[in-house]
């Protein structure tokens, strides 16, 4: 359930659902009793569309708890959430596997979505 939500909050962002659900999903998960990696990639995936660097980082450290493993290949993808999500989606997805197929699609869906960069300053 926590991924159908992430993904309907992905593709539909409002920012008061994302902070009740937030709450929810982390009162489930933490601690969790039976960790599932592909939840918690949900949840990172859903903290690093709205921006929320904090989450990013409470995630990582639940993920990183629950394997008992550094996973060092997330830092790509907090650095691509954290510095603007610049590039295409598709240079982090193969990262965030196993993500469920709404996941992915809703990721691809934000990625659509989301405003350009600005363009570089000329001087």
């Amino acid at each position: 359930m926590i991924d159908i939500v992430a993904a309907h909050l992905i593709r539909h962002p409002e920012s008061d659902l994302y902070q009740g659900a937030i709450r929810d999903f982390l009162r489930r998960l933490d601690p969790p009793e039976t960790p599932d990696y592909a939840l918690y990639l949900a949840l990172y995936c859903l903290a690093g569309t709205y921006g929320d660097t904090a989450m990013l980082d409470r995630t990582v450290a639940l993920i990183r708890a629950s394997t008992q493993s550094e996973f060092r290949t997330l830092d790509a993808v907090h650095r691509f959430f954290s510095q603007g999500a610049r590039g295409p989606i598709g240079s982090v997805l193969p990262i965030l596997q196993p993500l469920s197929l709404e996941m992915t699609y809703a990721m691809l869906t934000w990625e659509q979505q989301r405003p350009p960069p600005p363009p570089p300053t000329r001087r």
